[in-house]
């Protein structure tokens, strides 16, 4: 993971004679980021770590007074500073363990992905030692560090 939350992901497959490599990043406001950073498990900048084989299918989950299956793809599109939030969301396996207040996104995903993890808490959280975030601002139409 880079310094800015970035997950880059090296992916290698060989098969008899074919071999094939790949490099793939995900910064925090990609669509598929949240999904990704679940499957890679916990991370911080500057680690990494082996990934396992993706599935190719994710099991089916029950779905808990219409809360969704995943966390909804981060949205962080706004009209005024107001629309904007921080978030403390990490994940951890498929459960939400709170984390540092990072993540710039809007409001509206911030409440659609506190009603996630209100109904998937995890077990046991890793301990976090967090630093200051600057209040986000909307910057022509995105939610943005406020920096």
């Amino acid at each position: 993971m880079e310094a800015d939350g970035t997950i880059v992901l090296q992916l290698r497959a060989e098969t008899g004679s074919a071999v094939g490599d790949a490099l793939f990043r995900y910064p925090p406001s990609h669509e598929e980021y949240v999904r990704i950073r679940a499957h890679v498990g916990p991370i911080e900048p500057g680690q990494s770590r082996p990934v396992p084989p993706f599935p190719d299918k994710a099991p089916a989950r029950a779905d808990p007074a219409g809360v969704a299956e995943a966390l909804p793809p981060i949205e962080i599109d706004c009209a005024v500073d107001a629309d904007c939030a921080l978030s403390d969301i990490d994940i951890v396996g498929d459960a939400c363990c709170p984390g540092c207040l990072t993540q710039v996104v809007n409001k509206r995903w911030k409440q659609r992905a506190e009603a996630f993890c209100a109904a998937h808490p995890a077990g046991s959280c890793p301990k976090k030692r967090c630093g200051e975030a600057s209040p986000p601002t909307c910057r022509d139409g995105k939610c943005t560090n406020g920096a």
